[in-house]
């Protein structure tokens, strides 16, 4: 069985490209690379690239106070901004540059178009605009509206959650090298109609000098359908499962890095970081790893075409599959599986939601009956278009 799967994934991974899930993070990386953590992974590439000499591809540029969303392929939520004019002559080498100004705190910056994802935001006229991912209606609520009430409780619960998880220790400033922070606040919109505000501390990771290896996996289309299969061939329930915080419960970092603390926190001391938290670079990558140990700690076996995927055996059969995306987990198997390995990563990690047969995963609507599983973008590709 554990050769088939592998055999399966390969034979897969050779069919024609299909509509593209939300993938934020490379799930197409050097396999032999990612043996150990140690081992530097290849920067992850954004989809919009630098075009070759000899490809044609035009970028619109967006116009003057154009509302616009942006970001790189490994970043969770998007940024959004007005854009404030153009950087560069129009047939020159910087012709893709455009100074923008942040939603979220106001600032002034420079992005290459050509280098990151855009879109641009349509009837934006309002303080706070609408984004969506594959699991939600994201609002941005601009830093004026940062001192409302729900506001304030939201931002609140993140530095509970900061010292819930012993993300820091407070420190006296003897000039270290520091780093500094901002408060990204958004309104979600879940399928269910839930609604409710988010506040994330967020590290301006681009300040740390030194290079830092940044790439994780996540699982491929191709891994998933294989999953799904096994899934309903065994009479398996496919289930999901969010990860509250997820990287504040990561592993240890083994470097220095020093924040300086939001206004809302006393002052005098600087904070010392304990985890890979959001905005460094290697947030994802230590929070893969983290989960990996785990994993490897319940006798799962991690696929080595596919390292994302994971399996379970009982007395050397198979028992139960797991896939990861970033915080947001697949899985299916035995009433031994779930004894064994998922009941123990609930007790391991703070869990969010938890959902089984109907759900959504990275932009797939699941449903499982009697007579297997249905998949469909309906949805996804509704909220992209609309």
């Amino acid at each position: 069985m554990d050769e088939e799967i592998e055999t399966n994934i390969e034979q897969e991974q050779e069919h024609i490209e299909e509509p593209a899930l939300d993938n934020s993070h490379t799930s197409n990386t050097d396999e032999s690379q990612l043996d150990t953590d140690e081992q530097e992974l290849p920067e992850n590439q954004p989809q919009q690239q630098a075009n070759p000499e000899n490809t044609i591809t035009k970028i619109d540029i967006p116009n003057v106070n154009t509302k616009i969303k942006y970001g790189l392929q490994e970043d969770d939520e998007w940024t959004q901004a007005t854009v404030m004019g153009k950087g560069g002559k129009a047939t020159g080498r910087n012709k893709h540059y455009v100074n923008v100004q942040r939603e979220e705190d106001e600032q002034k910056v420079g992005i290459h178009l050509d280098k990151v994802e855009f879109e641009v935001i349509k009837n934006a006229g309002s303080d706070a605009h609408v984004s969506s991912s594959a699991d939600a209606n994201i609002v941005f609520i601009p830093v004026s509206h940062h001192g409302d009430n729900e506001v304030v409780q939201a931002k609140h619960q993140e530095l509970q959650n900061w010292q819930d998880f012993k993300v820091y220790t407070e420190v006296q400033d003897h000039g270290q090298k520091k780093l500094s922070t901002r408060w990204v606040v958004t309104e979600k919109t879940l399928p269910n109609g839930e609604k409710g505000v988010k506040a994330r501390l967020v590290v301006r990771g681009f300040e740390e000098e030194q290079q830092i290896p940044s790439d994780s996996p996540t699982a491929s289309k191709s891994t998933l359908r294989i999953v799904m299969a096994i899934a309903a061939s065994q009479d398996w329930k496919c289930e999901s499962i969010d990860i509250k915080a997820a990287f504040l419960q990561g592993r240890k970092i083994d470097r220095d890095v020093y924040l300086v603390p939001p206004s809302e926190v006393r002052e005098g001391v600087i904070w010392k970081i304990e985890k890979a938290v959001y905005g460094l670079a290697d947030a994802s990558r230590n929070w893969f790893f983290s989960v990996k140990e785990e994993l490897l700690k319940l006798n799962c076996k991690q696929s080595q075409l596919d390292k994302a995927l994971f399996r379970w055996y009982n007395n050397g059969r198979l028992e139960g599959v797991f896939v990861m995306h970033v915080d947001d987990f697949l899985f299916a198997g035995s009433e031994a599986f779930n004894k064994n390995v998922i009941d123990r990563v609930v007790d391991k990690y703070k869990v969010g939601r938890r959902e089984i047969e109907s759900f959504r995963y990275v932009g797939l609507d699941l449903e499982q009956g009697e007579s297997g599983i249905k998949v469909n973008q309906d949805e996804y590709v509704m909220e992209k278009y609309q």
